[in-house]
């Protein structure tokens, strides 16, 4: 399925999906409940094999296998009559309504959607910090760590290691109390740098955190990595930590292929949208999820770059069935409604031995119940994607 003719009349309004975000996940289920008439589609992604970012904690505290967080999209885009293109973009040339490929091509569409999961970038993070590439275990793309992940378990089950996790964000701290539960006998670093962990979330919400920190003996670093060694993590401070495996949980953020296109961003290179989830600037393009300014992760603190830091992902959904409805009505010429995130949005975070902290407004508890709620949620959720919920 790799390969793409579109061989769709010329009546046929044609759809690209770039990224296969959970968004468009949720776009592509309403689009196998109810067919769109007259909307040929294309999903651009490199693989169809995707983890479902908020079951990773519960993967590696040993609550979940690898099986129920991963999925294969191909039946859901057989269903939805989408075809998957086995490319990743190179720029976007929306006045012209041009997807330039990574191998040189180029698509046209009628309507764009962008839903790229937030990534490091590579080459950026190895001038940040040397060693990255070579010594960091990377967070994102979950599909990678998750590959990695039985590797780690079967040195864990060796020898008592020495892991740091590298960033502040709930990501970061969700997985530290995860590999403190997952890998029992280990020991555990969060090196948070100058702002305190969680910064920019609510402060019920970090107090509860940073409990569960304190309660799973995780050592809170005030300090920055600046270089990674095989045995160490050098710091800000210039002192250096002893580390056998540092796991990078920072540094997500939009695709650099962005600044070479011709939608209109913000100062930190997320697409900017309107009410509708419309890229500013063009009526043809929508943008949702991690990408889109109005769903931008929190600032990342000084010295860093984005982290992915919020509890919006848990929302792409509502975002995905609100970007359907906006077709539906595009394409029976009527205006779209405007997209209303929620303005008190739930957030579910694991927080260690077989519990999770549930805030929403002035809402704040931690329990097993939490915990049993929100796995619940997350299977719920994967069994629509595959057709069996």
């Amino acid at each position: 399925m790799s390969a793409f003719r579109d061989t769709a009349p010329s009546t046929t309004k044609h759809l690209l999906l770039l990224g296969a975000g959970p968004a468009h996940v949720e776009l592509l289920k309403a689009l196998a409940t109810k067919p769109l008439p007259g909307l040929h589609c294309t999903l651009l992604a490199p693989s169809p094999n995707l983890v479902h970012a908020p079951m990773v904690p519960g993967l590696v505290a040993g609550h979940h296998p690898l099986s129920a967080c991963s999925l294969d999209l191909r039946p859901l885009l057989q269903r939805a009559n989408v075809t998957w293109l086995q490319h990743s973009a190179r720029a976007v040339r929306a006045t012209s309504r041009q997807l330039l490929l990574d191998d040189g091509g180029e698509r046209h569409w009628d309507w764009l959607s962008i839903d790229n999961p937030l990534m490091p970038d590579r080459e950026q993070m190895e001038k940040l910090l040397p060693g990255a590439r070579q010594f960091g275990m990377f967070l994102r793309p979950t599909e990678a760590f998750c590959a990695l992940w039985p590797r780690l378990q079967e040195l864990a089950a060796k020898r008592a290691l020495r892991l740091a996790v590298i960033g502040a964000n709930v990501h970061a701290i969700e997985l530290a109390l995860a590999l403190r539960q997952g890998l029992r006998g280990c020991a555990v670093s969060l090196l948070a740098g100058a702002q305190p962990p969680a910064h920019g979330q609510p402060q019920a919400l970090r107090e509860r955190l940073l409990a569960a920190l304190r309660r799973h003996g995780i050592a809170v670093l005030p300090d920055s990595a600046v270089a990674l060694r095989e045995t160490e993590v050098e710091l800000a401070s210039g002192a250096c930590l002893a580390c056998d495996v540092p796991v990078i949980a920072f540094g997500a953020q939009p695709p650099a292929w962005l600044a070479d296109s011709d939608l209109r961003l913000d100062p930190q290179g997320y697409i900017g949208v309107d009410s509708c989830q419309g890229a500013l600037g063009h009526a043809n393009v929508f943008a949702v999820g991690e990408a889109a300014a109005r769903t931008k992760p929190v600032a990342a603190p000084a010295g860093q770059t984005a982290a992915a830091a919020g509890p919006h992902s848990m929302h792409a959904a509502s975002a995905g069935r609100a970007l359907a409805r906006t077709l539906r009505a595009l394409a029976a010429g009527k205006p779209a409604s405007a997209y209303r995130p929620p303005r008190q949005p739930l957030t579910l975070l694991y927080s260690g031995n077989g519990r999770a902290i549930g805030h929403r407004g002035s809402w704040n508890e931690e329990s097993r119940w939490v915990w049993q709620w929100k796995s619940w949620m997350d299977r719920r959720w994967m069994a629509s994607v595959r057709g069996t919920g």
